[in-house]
């Protein structure tokens, strides 16, 4: 499915198939869908607070994947030679720097799912996953829907849009500021 044809589904089955498409893959259909709320299809509201919820439930059902199914997956790595220290060295960052290593995993795609796995068998608790998930999700999915909001203007029309732009990358700034102070409690505990 291309872009176009993603565009117009979202446009024509409504925020029920977006949700379903952001728990799926929330940074592209983010993108788009702040691309379609620039034109005045969507809600920016709705979409970024659809797109939060659908990344909270995804990683929250890797979590409990691996805090349920702990002791066939610590079978599976204890299995090979080369993989005996990585989950106590995985458990150890995870529970002292929390945000930090989450940060990391929600940052690198392919690493996810594997690693919202490894963060439920570790010891940390699940109020305190979802607590740094949804920080980190929620600037992680706000700068995908500002983004796809910003590609939609015009080039013509970014004298007009100047001030909203200033704004936007005014909050952007403020935001990673206060993610960097939010990081700074809660990875020394």
């Amino acid at each position: 499915m291309d872009a176009a044809a993603l565009y117009a589904f979202i446009i024509a089955n409504g925020y029920f198939f977006l949700f379903l498409l952001l728990v799926i893959e929330g940074p592209v259909v983010t993108y788009i869908g702040g691309l379609a709320a620039s034109l005045g299809y969507l809600s920016f509201g709705w979409l970024i607070t659809l797109a939060i919820l659908g990344s909270i439930i995804l990683d929250s059902c890797f979590f409990l994947l691996g805090r349920y199914q702990t002791k066939r997956v610590r079978a599976w790595a204890h299995r090979k030679e080369n993989r005996k220290g990585a989950l106590e060295d995985i458990n150890k960052q995870i529970v002292k720097r929390p945000v930090r290593t989450l940060a990391y995993i929600k940052l690198m795609p392919y690493l996810s799912v594997l690693g919202f796995v490894l963060a439920g068998m570790s010891d940390i608790k699940f109020w305190r996953f979802i607590m740094h998930g949804t920080w980190i999700g929620a600037f992680y999915i706000t700068t995908f829907g500002i983004l796809g909001w910003l590609s939609a203007i015009p080039l013509q029309a970014l004298d007009t849009a100047f001030g909203w732009a200033q704004l936007i990358l005014f909050l952007l700034g403020a935001g990673g500021i206060a993610y960097w102070f939010y990081y700074r409690r809660y990875s020394l505990e």
